[in-house]
Formats: structure tokens, sequence, C-alpha cells
């Protein structure tokens, strides 16, 4: 797989490479995000994230946050796979 990227980089300039690897990395953040709010919630059994709560020092309060302020942009499929954890979209109602 690196090395599909890699090939496929060099094919491109250098504007588009940045892009990419923007692209990339973007998605590795959400991944990330996503892999700590799971973490959070298999061990508190709940999707309700304090605001500066840290994740094995990943700032997953401040994701959290993004997410919501940024859902109505956030792809289908990143919406799905919150849902389908118990995402609360609303901090302020109780679940």
């Amino acid at each position: 797989m690196a090395n599909q990227l890699r090939a496929r980089l060099k094919r491109l300039g250098q504007a588009e490479q940045q892009t990419a690897m923007t692209g990339i990395r973007h998605g590795h953040i959400w991944e990330e995000g996503f892999a700590a709010l799971v973490r959070f919630k298999q061990r508190e059994d709940h999707c309700r994230v304090p605001n500066k709560h840290k994740e094995d020092d990943y700032n997953l309060g401040t994701w959290v946050g993004h997410q919501r302020v940024n859902k109505d942009t956030l792809s289908p499929e990143r919406r799905q796979r919150l849902d389908e954890i118990g995402f609360v979209w609303d901090a302020r109602k109780r679940s």
C-alpha cells in the first residue's frame, strides 16, 4: 500500500502532492480520534466525553467538539460510524 501511494504521489505535481498528503493526514487524524472515542466508550459505556478529556494523551474532548460543530460537513460514512457507537451530537441532551 505504501509503495502504491508513493508511486501515485510521484506522478502528481507538487501542489497536488501537498493536497493529497493533507487529505491523508486529515483522514489519519480522524481515525485516531475515532479510535480514542471507541476506547472511551468501551470503558465508560457512553460517548458523553467531557470537553477537556484526554484519552491516552489524545485531546478527545476537543476532537468530539469538532465533530459536533462540523456535523453537517462530515461524510455520511463518518456520521454513520459515530451514530453506530452512540455518539452524542448534542452535549446538552442527557441520554
